[in-house]
């Protein structure tokens, strides 16, 4: 079983230096986000689970969208430091959403 603690510890403390080493992510984002380009509609409402440091909101964020971002690591979240207000980050566990 995976212990939440250790991974919330854990990636609060790299996420400092995260991006600059998440090169299979920064991939894997790429082309998700090209994706959804295609599907999302103005005024959606996304839900980005483990968001991180904001990966995918960087690359899909347009005005006219509300993005939730849940993720465990508070640092994570905190390292996007001109998060702009149409994006919300929510410290909290993807298995019980604080909703």
């Amino acid at each position: 079983m995976l212990n939440k603690k250790i991974i919330r510890k854990n990636f609060s403390r790299g996420a400092a230096s995260y991006d600059g080493s998440a090169e299979i992510q920064n991939l894997v984002v790429e082309k998700l986000a090209a994706m959804a380009k295609k599907i999302i509609k103005p005024n959606n409402k996304i839900l980005d689970l483990g968001s991180g440091s904001s990966f995918i909101a960087k690359k899909i964020n347009e005005k006219n969208l509300e993005i939730y971002e849940i993720d465990l690591a508070l640092n994570m979240l905190k390292s996007w430091q001109d998060r702009p207000k149409n994006i919300f980050a929510i410290e909290g566990d993807m298995e019980n959403l604080p909703f």
